[in-house]
């Protein structure tokens, strides 16, 4: 493969990548447009305990931590529904009894509950940051041939 067929191959994957990036930004906003919005509380918060193997004197042996909010908030029906959030490592960000914002969809809320903040929007971050990085690869990649 010649220098510039490389250079249209990590041009075309970038582009679909910026595309994939677009659509999960145009999906969240619109999922945030017709969210319901209410208040929820930490029931619980469970701790998972992740114990990793070794391998040699580069990588000991490790114990990681994860704390797991486990959020319960009312339909508009009066029931309450319960989900867990997203688990932290090395210390938990809430605790028992905490209010947090919650936002889901009315005709799914069971699979589409999550705490309201920053986390709505992870996918989409990750992928700028993906889209980011073979942004700068294609064009580095140009630049030094």
């Amino acid at each position: 493969m010649s220098e510039d067929q490389g250079f249209v191959v990590w041009g075309l994957v970038t582009a679909a990548a910026l595309i994939v990036t677009f659509l999960l930004a145009w999906r969240t906003r619109r999922f945030l447009a017709r969210a319901a919005r209410v208040s929820g509380r930490i029931s619980h918060v469970s701790v998972e305990t992740k114990h990793w193997k070794g391998h040699g004197s580069d990588h000991p042996a490790e114990t990681t931590m994860y704390y797991t909010p486990h959020v319960e908030f009312p339909l508009d029906d009066g029931s309450l529904l319960s989900f867990p959030g997203s688990p932290h490592a090395e210390s938990s960000l809430y605790k028992q009894g905490d209010v947090v914002g919650v936002v889901y969809d009315r005709a799914q809320p069971g699979t589409t509950a999550q705490i309201d903040g920053p986390n709505v929007w992870l996918s989409v971050v990750l992928s700028g940051l993906a889209t980011l990085v073979l942004f700068l690869i294609t064009f580095a990649g140009k630049a030094c041939s």
